[in-house]
């Protein structure tokens, strides 16, 4: 196990906003780890401001942009990205270079598997923006997406000393080191910060999976324990210490935890998708299928699904 007082020695460099433009990184399927309808407020936000819409709208085209705004946020919150993105989209002229619509145009058509697209609009919101944090942290993400992990862990390393004090990016910081399989590394720099930000459930969640993955499911319990004592309604922990059930073999807790992920949220994919197969060892067919069979659920209007379907 890493020593916790050691501290991240990874050497950051500039920032060089050209250069990774042109390597094409963009929007990916998470901003920085903010919440994704928090993003459109700040899209009403710019609407309300009347600084900023009074030399360009009118109070009935002002008006007509928020409530489209408030509907494409609200389709967000029901994981409705292709018709939340025609919403953004049909509002573009009125914020053609307006950095949260860009944002939010751009993760709909990342996570709705269309790339390229989303790659010109990231370029579009970089030559009216200088390089925020949160414009950072998506191409730190969008790396990690691509599988360009040695580029997210550089890019991670500049984004963490511009904005040190906040934790989603040391998380997402964790997950590049994870892709590159450098998990000591990982743990080394979550054990440095997590004295700092003690309270956070993401910071001690990603930490159990950086130890599953070096040390082995049984010590990484204790840690997906801190992580939902902070955090009981966290789907995500449950569906995660699931799998370290599940390599301990201990099938019944996995189902239990499995279930109590679906329990928090019914509507995502992944503890459906590891609860299937657990019911199937156990000859529970028919409902092992029906959890099964998200894998082709295309209602959700995303491409989760497709990495379901082998």
């Amino acid at each position: 196990m890493a020593d916790l007082n050691k501290t991240n020695t990874d050497e950051t460099s500039k920032f060089d906003v050209d250069r990774l433009s042109s390597d094409g990184l963009s929007m990916p399927d998470l901003l920085g780890g903010r919440k994704f309808s928090s993003v459109v407020g700040g899209i009403s936000q710019n609407v309300e401001d009347e600084k900023e819409t009074s030399a360009r709208l009118t109070k009935a085209q002002a008006k007509h942009v928020q409530k489209v705004l408030n509907k494409g946020r609200r389709l967000v919150e029901k994981d409705q990205y292709a018709d939340a993105l025609e919403c953004f989209i049909s509002v573009w002229d009125f914020l053609p270079t307006d950095l949260d619509l860009l944002t939010v145009i751009a993760f709909c058509l990342n996570t709705l598997g269309v790339r390229g697209q989303a790659v010109l609009v990231i370029e579009r919101a970089l030559k009216f923006h200088a390089p925020t944090p949160e414009l950072v942290s998506v191409m730190m993400n969008l790396a990690i997406n691509m599988g360009i992990y040695d580029v997210a862990i550089k890019i991670g390393s500049v984004l963490v000393s511009m904005a040190p004090d906040d934790p989603r990016h040391y998380v997402n910081l964790a997950t590049a080191y994870s892709g590159a399989e450098r998990y000591e590394e990982s743990i080394n720099m979550l054990q440095s910060v997590i004295p700092r930000f003690a309270q956070s459930s993401d910071l001690w969640n990603v930490l159990a999976t950086q130890v599953r993955s070096s040390h082995g499911a049984e010590e990484s319990l204790v840690f997906f324990q801190e992580a939902i004592r902070l955090s009981p309604n966290d789907y995500k922990i449950y569906s995660n210490i699931a799998m370290s059930y599940v390599q301990m073999s201990e099938w019944d807790l996995a189902i239990e935890a499995d279930l109590q992920s679906i329990k928090l949220n019914p509507t995502s994919p992944e503890p459906h998708l590891g609860l299937a197969p657990l019911l199937f060892l156990q000859g529970q067919l028919e409902e092992a299928w029906k959890h099964y069979e998200y894998r082709l659920d295309t209602s959700r209007g995303n491409t989760q699904t497709q990495l379901y379907t082998h």
